[in-house]
C-alpha cells in the first residue's frame, strides 16, 4: 500500500478522469522489456494514435519516457478490458498476491 505523505489539497483525490476521444499520458520505463510491449500494446488497442516522446534534457541517461495516446476511447471492449488488467497486476506487483475474485 501506498504510505507516503500527500500534501492536503491532493487528499481524496487518487482517481483518474478520462473522457471519450482525451488523451492519456504516461510515464514509463525500460522501453525494452516485454512488459513495456505489452503495455504498449494495451493503450494502443483503445487509442487513435499512440506516440512515444524522450526527453532531451536533463535527463538523457534515463531510461524513461513518455507516452502519449490521443483519442481514446474509454467505453470501448478493450479499455474495459485494458482496465481489469491492469488493475490486476497492479495488485499483483503492490500486494504480491492475486486477486481473490471479489
Amino acid at each position: 500500500m501506498r504510505d507516503q505523505p500527500h500534501a492536503k489539497y491532493r487528499e481524496g483525490q487518487e482517481h483518474v478522469h478520462l473522457w471519450r476521444g482525451g488523451a492519456l499520458v504516461v510515464s514509463i520505463s525500460r522501453a525494452g522489456s516485454w512488459k513495456t510491449g505489452s503495455l504498449l500494446r494495451i493503450i494502443d488497442s483503445f487509442s487513435k494514435s499512440l506516440v512515444l516522446y524522450k526527453t532531451k534534457e536533463p535527463f538523457t541517461e534515463r531510461l524513461t519516457f513518455y507516452v502519449v495516446a490521443r483519442g481514446v476511447d474509454v467505453e470501448s471492449v478493450a479499455a474495459k478490458k485494458a482496465v481489469e488488467i491492469l488493475k490486476r497486476d497492479w495488485q499483483v506487483c503492490t500486494l504480491g498476491d492475486e486477486p481473490t475474485g471479489q
